[in-house]
């Protein structure tokens, strides 16, 4: 038979959930990786596109207000979908008929899929710690830059162009040791390390299990063996 793509296999996988029930969980949300699938396969012009549309906005609909702000925030979803979602057109489609056939997908194609789903999680806990964005990105590299490099002579000023994201947030961010307004350059440069430090012992936290499940995957001898690795990764606690 011949290997299907990318797409393919992505549909074979989500008709397959949907089918057995496992796209949500015993609470009624949605998973995250079968949302983010088809969200994915929303934005993909096929014949099958309303229906992935219409999945993709019923799996929003049973995501609580945080989780909704946070999913719709982290990924470009298609305007089709915040459409139908809005319209509260969010009933889930009847199951695909398979005729008994389970969708044929090969080893190394859900390999691939297996480490898009990884990096789509590990980001998923990142974003439970920092707010999520290219242009945010940007803003925490800026502060951390300028924390790093404030001159002494310049740590009880309360303002100074040579420091715009420090002095943005002084009298706003709050000192970590006492909770009170930060109210110099120097306060505001403290907070901002510190919060830097945590974040990267947080992310290193969830680098490590990513990049074990990523490797073990590419060994991986079976599709059933690329689900146990998916299933078993030990992603850090204490993420609230």
């Amino acid at each position: 038979m011949p290997t299907p793509d990318l797409i393919t296999a992505l549909r074979n996988i989500v008709e397959r959930d949907f089918a057995s029930g496992t796209h949500v969980q015993s609470d009624g949300r949605v998973t995250h990786d079968f949302l983010f699938a088809v969200v994915a396969l929303s934005a993909i012009g096929s014949s099958y596109i309303s229906r992935y549309v219409h999945m993709a906005a019923s799996g929003l609909g049973t995501l609580v207000p945080a989780e909704y702000e946070q999913f719709t925030s982290s990924y470009d979803i298609p305007a089709a979908v915040l459409r139908a979602y809005a319209a509260k057109e969010i009933a889930w489609p009847d199951p695909m008929p398979t005729n008994g056939a389970p969708g044929v997908i090969d080893l190394e194609t859900y390999r691939t899929l297996a480490i898009q789903r990884l990096d789509a999680a590990a980001e998923n806990h990142r974003l439970k710690i920092i707010t999520g964005g290219s242009g945010m990105a940007m803003v925490y590299d800026g502060k951390a830059a300028e924390a790093s490099s404030i001159d002494e002579a310049d740590s009880t000023l309360t303002s100074s162009d040579k420091y715009p994201y420090l002095s943005a947030e002084v009298g706003t961010t709050r000192r970590l040791a006492d909770g009170q307004p930060a109210e110099t350059l120097g306060d505001v440069a403290a907070v901002v390390l510190e919060k830097a430090r945590a974040f990267n012992n947080r992310a290193a936290a969830i680098e490590g299990p990513r990049l074990a499940a990523k490797r073990a995957v590419m060994t991986a001898e079976t599709v059933h063996e690329v689900d146990q690795i998916l299933n078993g990764v030990a992603w850090p606690d204490g993420i609230a």
